[in-house]
């Protein structure tokens, strides 16, 4: 308490000598606990809007990097399609498609399609039959 700052207790002392104590003594408890609830809400909230920032966060950067990959979302040992393709991530797909189809000794081709649905579908070909 600063100088000068009369305290709860020396309050409470002073209305019991006056024989006052009664309902403002209530009064007092009672702002005093409505101010601690308040505060006490007030930290709450402040520590649940730092989570919330924190998860809207977390949940943004996974949306903005689930969409600069390519995902496998079917397969076969002749084919594979993946889902999340576009221009930029269409050398990821390649790539990934490649590996696949490497287990079963073959090469990927793209399938070209004209429907812009964000899949793309490659081929497993023989080796000795891809194109060049």
């Amino acid at each position: 308490m600063g100088v000068g700052a009369v305290s709860p207790f020396a309050i409470t002392c002073a209305l019991r000598r006056l024989n006052l104590l009664g309902s403002f003594s209530n009064f007092l408890t009672y702002s005093v606990d409505l101010r601690d609830m308040i505060a006490m809400w007030h930290g709450i909230l402040v520590h649940l809007g730092e989570i919330m920032k924190l998860k809207l966060s977390i949940t943004l950067l996974a949306v903005a990097l689930s969409g600069c990959q390519a995902i496998p979302i079917a397969s076969s040992p002749r084919s594979i399609v993946m889902n999340g393709v576009n221009n930029a991530s269409i050398q990821d797909a390649f790539l990934k498609a490649q590996v696949h189809c490497s287990q079963f000794n073959r090469d990927a081709e793209l399938v070209p399609d004209d429907v812009a649905d964000g899949r793309a579908t490659f081929r497993c070909v023989d080796k000795n039959s891809a194109p060049s």
